[in-house]
């Protein structure tokens, strides 16, 4: 069987040419992300989905730009949401943002940081793949995936 080519490749989806969003299957097998409320799930793909190859570290998470751009309609939980990605290790806050007009950046770390003038965080300093270091409360039980199970076939 041949390897299809970039064109069949995007006569196969919705959209055609049209950007798509890199979300690595390791990511989303993780515990962390097993662990995710719907609402940080959300989130997590509002603000990957702003990544263009060249601006991790200067995503937007601010409640001006996703109340206008991606529909949110509750501050109190963007701000659940955000520190739950925080916590979990899928995101990391770049940029300190200052009243009245100065968001906050973040990146997300299954991706290497990139080079933004501006940035407090150096790319030594980027914990990559932070999110697959989180094991949660140790009182609730493991995940346990099928593909975790020893079979004897």
């Amino acid at each position: 069987m041949k390897k299809a080519t970039l064109t069949e490749i995007k006569r196969k989806r919705d959209g055609g040419g049209g950007a798509i969003l890199p979300l690595p299957h390791i990511v989303l097998n993780s515990d962390a992300f097993l662990s995710l409320k719907g609402r940080a799930v959300k989130l997590l793909i509002d603000i990957a989905m702003q990544y263009n190859t060249y601006n991790n570290g200067a995503l937007l998470a601010s409640w001006n730009y996703m109340s206008k751009k991606r529909g949110w309609t509750s501050a109190d939980q963007l701000a659940k949401a955000k520190a739950e990605l925080i916590e979990k290790g899928f995101l990391v806050q770049t940029v300190q943002g200052m009243m009245p007009n100065k968001a906050s950046w973040y990146g997300i770390t299954w991706w290497a940081l990139d080079q933004i003038k501006g940035l407090e965080i150096v790319a030594k300093d980027w914990p990559r793949g932070a999110y697959s270091r989180w094991y949660g409360d140790s009182r609730k039980k493991p995940v346990v995936r099928v593909t975790d199970l020893k079979t004897n076939i």
